[in-house]
């Protein structure tokens, strides 16, 4: 008797087991049919791209479900979609399976209005609040043109300064989709624009009635993308600045041969290589890349500036345990400048380079090393909210992470003829500090930090983006 109740009870446990596990287990699957749901825009062609299967493949059951992974990273890497679910079954209760594929599309279409500020970042601007230095206007782009990942962007900027420019890419024009090309064009006019670097502060010059610096650009890119991973970029550029006679005269050295016009072509070669599970915050990969560029080709005779650097990124993140994590990033650039001139230099305080707690810096010099470290908590592990009152699913379905941050940064800037006067040159960096950073959809960070110095110096500071 207990021995049939046990039979039975173990059948009952088998089918139930059957019953929930999605197909028979085999060594090896194979993919017979891809199917594809929810892309209402986006060409099935972009979206395939981004497999690391294709159907007629064959895949080992170990490895099946970390492809799966891979893929779902792929295409919430492209930008194109807020949510992807991936999963397969069999056909026929056989080693063939077929891969399903459901996308929340983006909103792709933006008529975004520009409000920003004059500076180099939000708290270099909070800390003097000169609502003079503010910019308006609109630019609208679509992220998706046609459905194939196109970019188109134009862009309107009015107020403190003045940009109008139109920006037009294509990711793939062969059959392969590994070749790519863009272009963009446009003119910036500044009433004010930096002169000089003081006590490790920019100095500027202001003219209300005439524009003191005008730059005129345009910029064809070819890319070449023959694997997941890797891209290529390869950048011609032209370029035609106008300086005024009061800005050459507060900084004889802002321009090459302190000229008043300039016109000169440059060559940029970008490759990267990533593997970062989700670019715009990640939490577990790797990213490299490698910069080479060349400024001047004396074409236009000896009014060219003629600069040469190399830059590279190197970024690390890892999952210590659950909710723990861990990231770290080297920055370094070396430059090579037959003809300096003040308008192209940088080192630390531009854009994303820059040492957290020295937000107020800009650390002038030759070359420089930068390294970036954090461990972060997630206190809210991400999390999927669904608004009902939001008619449009590409809005009404967002989520939302939270996380703790500790952090240290390290750089050395090697001085150049520009870092006079500017203590930070040759000297040994350090910050450190505690934050917080709120994640949601459509690549949103929100970072709230407080740092301090080696230096002495303390703040609170806002950005805007992943922290590295």
């Amino acid at each position: 008797m207990r021995r049939n109740l046990f039979i039975v009870i173990l059948i009952l446990f088998s089918f139930h087991v059957f019953a929930n596990d999605s197909i028979p287990v085999y060594d090896y699957y194979f993919i017979r049919k891809i199917n594809i749901k929810g892309n209402k825009r986006t060409k099935k062609q972009i979206i395939l791209r981004e497999l690391t299967f294709q159907e007629n493949d064959s895949i080992c059951y170990k490895g099946l479900s970390e492809e799966i992974k891979n893929t779902r990273e792929n295409l919430l890497n492209t930008l194109l979609f807020n949510f992807v679910t991936i999963n397969y079954n069999s056909i026929s209760q056989t080693n063939n399976i077929e891969i399903n594929i459901e996308v929340i599309e983006r909103w792709y279409i933006w008529p975004f209005p520009i409000f920003k500020f004059s500076e180099r970042n939000f708290n270099t601007w909070w800390k003097n609040k000169n609502f003079s230095r503010i910019n308006y206007g609109s630019f609208i782009t679509d992220n998706n043109f046609r459905g194939r990942k196109e970019l188109m962007q134009i862009k309107m900027n009015f107020g403190y300064d003045r940009e109008f420019s139109l920006l037009y890419q294509v990711p793939y024009l062969d059959k392969n989709q590994n070749i790519g090309l863009g272009f963009t064009t446009g003119v910036i006019y500044n009433h004010e624009t930096n002169y000089n670097t003081f006590n490790n502060k920019l100095l500027y010059f202001k003219d209300n009635d005439n524009y003191v610096k005008e730059n005129y650009f345009t910029q064809f890119i070819l890319t070449y993308r023959n694997k997941i991973h890797d891209t290529h970029f390869l950048y011609l550029c032209f370029d035609h600045f106008n300086f005024s006679d009061t800005l050459l005269k507060l900084n004889n050295n802002f321009s090459v041969n302190n000229s008043n016009h300039l016109k000169y072509f440059s060559i940029k070669y970008w490759y990267k290589n990533d593997y970062r599970d989700f670019r715009s915050y990640p939490l577990t990969g790797y990213y490299f890349d490698l910069i080479i560029m060349k400024n001047g080709f004396n074409i236009f005779g000896n009014n060219n500036p003629d600069m040469f650097y190399i830059e590279s990124t190197y970024k690390k993140y890892l999952k210590i345990k659950k909710q723990l994590y861990f990231a770290s990033a080297i920055i370094a650039k070396k430059s090579f400048d037959k003809k300096p001139a003040y308008y192209l230099q940088t080192a630390l305080g531009y854009g994303h380079n820059y040492a957290r707690s020295y937000e107020y810096y800009v650390i002038d010099g030759k070359s420089f090393v930068l390294f970036k470290s954090n461990f972060k908590y997630a206190l809210i592990p991400t999390r999927i909210k669904e608004i009902d009152f939001l008619p449009s699913e590409k809005f009404s379905k967002l989520y939302y992470a939270l996380y703790f941050n500790i952090f240290a940064d390290a750089a050395y800037v090697e001085a150049n003829k520009f870092s006079v006067n500017n203590s930070l040159a040759d000297e040994f960096l350090f910050g450190t500090g505690i934050g917080f950073d709120f994640v949601t959809y459509y690549d949103m960070v929100f970072r709230i930090e407080y740092s301090f110095n080696r230096k002495g110096d303390n703040g609170v500071f806002l950005h805007f983006m992943a922290p590295l």
